[in-house]
C-alpha cells in the first residue's frame, strides 16, 4: 500500500510491539493502522475505529488484501470511547483531525476550502479527543499524537495544553533513521526541508 514518509514515520513512533493491543483511534483511511500490523508482524490486536462507516468497510477490504488478521474495525466517535475500553491498551494512537496543511502540495483543492475559522474550532476537538483517549492507555503504556499539519495551534499548543492538565503524562523523546530531529520532544516534518509531507507527532508515557 502506499504511503508518504511522513505517514510512515506516525507508525514507527507509536513503536508497536508484537503481541500488544493497540488503539488507533481516528483511523480512516487506514494506512497507520495496516503498517502498525506489518511492523507487529501481524500478532496483537488493533482496534481501529472512526466516524465514517463506509471508509472502516474500505480498510475491511484492504486489511484483506494485505493478508492482516489483527484490525478489528469499530463506527466511533474518539471524542465518546467506551468505558470498559479504559486503560485496556498498551499504545494509543490520536491522528487527529486536523486543517491538513501539510498535505496541500497532494491535495490540492484543499486550499480552497481553508478558512481561519477552521483552525481556531480544531483544537478544542482535538483536546478533547486526546483527553479521552488518554483514558485507555494502561500504566506504563503510550500515547501518541499526531496531525498533518504544520500549524502550531493545532501541534505544539493541544499537546502542552493536554500535558498540563494531565501530570500522569510525559513526553518520550524519540528518535528514527530518517526523521528530523525532535525538538522538545516532537517531530515536526517540513515538506521544503524534509521532502516529505509536514506532520506533527509526539509521543507520550502514562506514569500512573
Amino acid at each position: 500500500t502506499f504511503m508518504d514518509k511522513a505517514s510512515m514515520l506516525v507508525a514507527h513512533v507509536v513503536d508497536p510491539q508484537p503481541g500488544e493491543r493497540i488503539l488507533d483511534c481516528c483511523a480512516a483511511p487506514g494506512g497507520k493502522s495496516m503498517h502498525m500490523a506489518s511492523l507487529m508482524n501481524n500478532t496483537g490486536a488493533i482496534m481501529s475505529c472512526d466516524i465514517y462507516d463506509h471508509k472502516l468497510e474500505l480498510m475491511n477490504q484492504n486489511a484483506d488484501r494485505l493478508g492482516i488478521s489483527i484490525i478489528s474495525t469499530k463506527l466511533q466517535d474518539g471524542r465518546h470511547l467506551p468505558d470498559n475500553w479504559k486503560e485496556q491498551f498498551d499504545r494509543v494512537l490520536v491522528d487527529a483531525p486536523c486543517s491538513g496543511l501539510g498535505i496541500l502540495q497532494k491535495k490540492l483543492d484543499m486550499r480552497w476550502r481553508k478558512t481561519e475559522s477552521l483552525l481556531i474550532e480544531l483544537p478544542p476537538l482535538q483536546l478533547e479527543i486526546l483527553e479521552k483517549a488518554s483514558e485507555m492507555v494502561k500504566a506504563n503504556g503510550y500515547l501518541v499524537y499526531s496531525t498533518c499539519t504544520m500549524n502550531s495551534g493545532e501541534n505544539e499548543a493541544v499537546l502542552n495544553k493536554f500535558l498540563a492538565i494531565h501530570k500522569n503524562f510525559i513526553i518520550d523523546p524519540v528518535s528514527y533513521k530518517g526523521a528530523p530531529q525532535a525538538i522538545d520532544g516532537m517531530i515536526t516534518t517540513y515538506p521544503p526541508r524534509d521532502h516529505m509531507d509536514g506532520f506533527f507527532m509526539a509521543r507520550m508515557k502514562r506514569l500512573s
